[in-house]
């Protein structure tokens, strides 16, 4: 599945994961086309969530000291829900 979230102050974020039969997040892939530092947050996003349903996944506090990344992340998963 994919998710998108944008606006004027969040980067647009592409997210693609698998989940397993009892909803967890097995596999996340965070890309975004406008923005190149993405890689060290994506590194940290699978390193959070990774074993957490979506659900938890949009509640996460903070990924990787990024508070606006992790903003736009959780728009994103939240779109899943």
């Amino acid at each position: 599945k994919e998710s998108s979230a944008a606006s004027d102050v969040y980067k647009r974020q592409d997210i693609n994961y698998n989940l397993d039969a009892s909803g967890k997040i097995t596999m996340i892939d965070i890309t975004s086309d406008n923005w190149d530092k993405l890689g060290g947050f994506n590194t940290a996003a699978k390193e959070v969530v990774v074993w957490l349903t979506l659900e938890q996944a949009s509640e996460v506090e903070l990924i990787s000291g990024a508070s606006l990344t992790t903003a736009a992340f959780k728009e994103a998963i939240k779109t899943q829900l």
